[in-house]
């Protein structure tokens, strides 16, 4: 039997299993789209228009159905749907024939998919290229119906309450590692756009490494300004609890080489991918963190940083910034994933007495503001006075703007040897409303 014959034969057996008894539903896979054969398509389509209408779906309520919607002259729907009904033994296997209807749709689809870059390479380039890759990823992507009822909204909401009820009230997305930020945030969480903004030297680069390394995740860094040599030695750093500067020297004592062991070994065991060319374009980003998620499942995407990213190169400054963000939004969307983006801050506010920055301080703020789902600023005051005893070692992640929940200043410890952040001493909030 040929492919086409074998799938015929599945959506036949589909559509007949499912008039048989209607409760099978639930357990089919597919869309109506699936079906090449356009009489099954139509009557796929009207059984589960009738079952979601809490109404029978059987030979006459289908056959009437289709009458009404999709009226042929001189065509009865009572006897196409009679004669399969009549020609299906039972509907015992019909997830496995479904499952053989979605494989050939889907086969169908890639083909289609892998024409289309044939012909579009000459004329698209690289464009083609990004387009297939999206296509291919939804494909192999579990089915995602856009359109629900509000009652649906609910159930799917209060899902989502029990089990951050269960939790204990502990991060439910991607966790940060650091205590107080994951109980403000709940954790990184699926489809949002997470900006951290700072000035130079005040270790935002590092902030993004502890957050990709404290995650426990499968996770991709874009490091679009430090090379994979300076982020390994970071990481190095961070896990062994070692002096960075004499890392980078080669300055290590006897006690210093068990510590690089184990934290290499540790690395080891961690999933992380590095993409570190020099200021890569917003397609390549988009392009590698698709690959990732489709080859390694990531679950978090950490971008260094968002002003060095190029976009639409004819464009004012701003314009390129904002496109950016929105693609970044629309990445975390898409591969249903937190994107976590580094943002620099403006010079000016070097200039004001209290230096701590403000979301507009932000390098081309507006776009960013709009866009990002969580806005958090980065500050050390022992960068601008270092006698300064009470703030040394301290590090203020101020949330400035939080879609899910609350806003306000978290302090965190900074290890500036091993450009580690941890928690606060003694779990010390300040602000949050």
């Amino acid at each position: 039997m040929s492919r086409h014959n074998r799938r015929v034969e599945c959506e036949f057996a589909v559509v007949g299993a499912l008039l048989m008894d209607n409760s099978r539903v639930t357990e089919v896979d597919l869309d109506a789209d699936d079906f090449c054969v356009s009489d099954y398509r139509e009557i796929f389509d009207a059984i589960n228009i009738l079952v979601n209408e809490k109404k029978p779906a059987d030979i006459l309520t289908v056959a009437e159905h289709l009458d009404r919607s999709r009226f042929v002259a001189d065509r009865s729907w009572l006897s196409v749907v009679g004669e399969i009904v009549n020609r299906t033994p039972s509907a015992a296997n019909v997830v496995a024939y479904a499952r053989i209807v979605k494989e050939e749709a889907t086969r169908q689809r890639a083909l289609t998919v892998a024409k289309n870059l044939e012909l579009g390479l000459e004329e698209d380039g690289l464009e083609s290229v990004d387009e297939a890759i999206k296509q291919l990823m939804m494909l192999s992507a579990p089915r995602k119906n856009f359109e629900c009822t509000v009652q649906q909204a609910a159930a799917i909401a209060i899902d989502e309450i029990d089990a951050a009820y269960r939790s204990g009230g502990k991060a439910t997305g991607v966790t940060t590692g650091l205590t107080d930020l994951d109980g403000c945030l709940g954790g990184l969480h699926n489809g949002d756009l997470n900006v951290i903004a700072a000035r130079p030297s005040m270790g935002k680069t590092a902030a993004l490494l502890n957050l990709a390394d404290n995650s426990g995740v499968p996770v991709g860094i874009i490091s679009g300004e430090q090379g994979r040599a300076q982020v390994g030695l970071r990481l190095i750093a961070k896990n062994g609890r070692l002096n960075a500067y004499r890392l980078r020297l080669g300055k290590l004592d006897d006690a210093d080489w068990p510590r690089l062991t184990h934290s290499a070994h540790m690395l080891s065991n961690k999933h992380i991918w590095i993409y570190d060319r020099p200021n890569p374009t917003i397609e390549e980003l988009m392009r590698q963190a698709r690959k990732w998620k489709f080859q390694h499942g990531i679950k978090a995407l950490y971008v260094d940083y968002i002003q060095r990213i190029r976009a639409l190169p004819k464009s004012p400054r701003h314009e390129q910034v904002g496109y950016v963000a929105l693609c970044l939004k629309e990445l975390a969307r898409e591969l249903d994933i937190p994107v976590i983006a580094l943002a620099q801050v403006n010079r000016s506010v070097e200039e004001r007495e209290n230096k701590r920055p403000s979301m507009s301080d932000i390098k081309n703020s507006g776009d960013i503001e709009q866009e990002a789902d969580t806005i958090i600023t980065l500050y050390r005051e022992e960068v601008y006075s270092p006698d300064s005893y009470h703030d040394k070692g301290i590090a203020e992640w101020d949330i400035k703007k939080n879609r899910h929940g609350p806003t306000g200043m978290i302090r965190t410890v900074w290890l500036a040897e091993s450009m580690t952040f941890e928690n606060y001493a003694d779990n010390h909030v300040r602000g949050v409303a």
